[in-house]
């Protein structure tokens, strides 16, 4: 810290070989048992052992069932909630991409 003579304690990186535009397969190996979402309204959450799958099932449902592939544009609007951020993480996985509404329709913003 400035002035004390103490420097700050910096976190040990996991290094791993994941790419790291799939943060839910990164920290599914880095800390899986720590939380990876939690719904406060719901009081329902995940770790990240347990998400990572979930994501990757959706993913595989989306590419098989919707033919979603790399490079594809995908728009998700909804709810906070813990199935929402695990389609969320799936449309990167599957699309390897993410779009912002204003994207989709310039000159809009969603409220």
């Amino acid at each position: 810290m400035p002035g004390t003579g103490h420097q700050p304690r910096l976190t040990q990186v996991f290094p791993i070989d994941i790419p790291v535009r799939d943060w839910v397969a990164y920290h599914a190996v880095a800390r899986p048992g720590k939380t990876a979402v939690h719904c406060v309204d719901t009081g329902e959450s995940r770790t990240w052992a347990e998400f990572d799958p979930r994501v990757g099932a959706v993913a595989g449902g989306l590419r098989d069932a919707l033919g979603i592939r790399p490079g594809d544009r995908v728009c998700l609007l909804a709810e906070n909630d813990v199935r929402t951020f695990e389609l969320h993480f799936a449309c990167v996985r599957a699309a390897r991409r993410d779009l912002r509404p204003a994207e989709l329709a310039p000159g809009t913003e969603a409220a």
